[in-house]
């Protein structure tokens, strides 16, 4: 492969890392616009998504990261790793609709009013 091409390769990698970062972070408001219909507008709803991503950062760090030194193709393990956390968004996705009109967010309100 020729200087050319291998800068090419690293420029679309760099920008896919880019859009990956500027992806999470489009998910973190859109959660914390959901978790704002129940929790409020609160320190709550903040405290825990940034709760949830510093959680999901050390536990991928302890469990993928003496299996990435390891690994002869790195980038790969990223891609697989990628599609996973896009699986599990599609699959926190499908499950909030379920909490989308005013009925809906009292009763969520009691529920968590009532365990508390």
């Amino acid at each position: 492969m020729d200087r050319s091409s291998e800068r090419s390769i690293r420029r679309i990698i760099l920008a896919l890392f880019f859009l990956s970062g500027a992806c999470g972070l489009v998910y973190e408001v859109v959660w914390m616009r959901m978790l704002t219909l129940i929790f409020g507008a609160t320190a709550f709803a903040t405290a825990a998504i940034l709760a949830s991503f510093f959680a999901g950062l050390a536990l991928g760090s302890l469990a993928f990261g003496k299996v990435a030194d390891r690994i002869r193709h790195s980038l790969t393990l990223y891609a697989a790793l990628e599609a996973g956390m896009r699986i599990g968004v599609a699959l926190v996705d499908a499950v909030a609709p379920g909490v989308d009109t005013p009925a809906d967010l009292a009763r969520a309100r009691e529920l968590l009013g009532a365990s508390a």
